[in-house]
């Protein structure tokens, strides 16, 4: 082989090797790309009790919707403590992707809040926010409101607030007071106009 076809040879060599180098990193730029996809939520199921979505990633070229496949949903707790928030329209999620690769091992995780979904207002140290029903926890609070009812609780102390309290069952009581209006109705409390006979009493004192 004469020196003319040997550094032929060898640049041909050279030539796939880059080749295959350069394919190997746009495969591995592509993986790096699809691990962490950002968008909003475009549509949203119930499968086997839990939630799956599909996310919009954008746009293609002709100005058409590209969507996730059908993506199931990160809880805000998954072990001893199980809770699980259906997923808004419009909300703010990303693909998580760990292989680079999206399909079965592909699952969603929860944004930040936007303008779209704006923070629910207040400094507690948990808010939970659903429409006009809302729960905020702090050590040693909860409040508890939907509407005009109310709950509250702080210290050794249950408040309840609203147009009518309906209770369905029995009900047993325990303490040393029980007032309504101000007035004492416990088992201790005494009555007004007392007389003997088959009258009743006043009202209590």
């Amino acid at each position: 082989m004469s020196a003319a076809h040997r550094e032929d040879f060898r640049y041909r060599q050279m030539a796939r090797r880059m080749d295959t180098i350069e394919r190997s990193l746009g495969e591995a730029h592509q993986r790096v790309a699809r691990v962490f996809m950002p968008g909003k939520v475009a549509q949203v199921r119930s499968v086997a009790g839990d939630w799956q979505v599909r996310l919009d990633l954008g746009a293609n070229t002709e100005g058409d919707a590209v969507l996730s496949p059908w993506l199931p949903v990160q809880p805000v707790s998954a072990g001893a403590l199980k809770i699980k928030v259906r997923p808004s329209i419009g909300e703010r999620f990303g693909m998580l992707s760990p292989s680079g690769t999206v399909g079965e091992g592909s699952w969603c995780v929860r944004g930040p809040f936007d303008q779209d979904h704006g923070a629910p207002a207040g400094t507690e140290d948990v808010v939970l926010e659903r429409g006009q029903t809302r729960i905020t926890i702090e050590d040693g609070h909860i409040v508890a409101t939907t509407g005009d009812a109310a709950v509250e609780l702080a210290g050794g102390t249950v408040r309840v607030n609203g147009e009518e309290v309906a209770v369905d069952g029995k009900i047993a009581l325990t303490g040393s007071a029980l007032t309504h209006d101000g007035k004492n109705i416990s088992a201790s409390h005494t009555h007004t106009n007392v007389m003997n006979g088959p009258s009743t009493t006043g009202p209590p004192a």
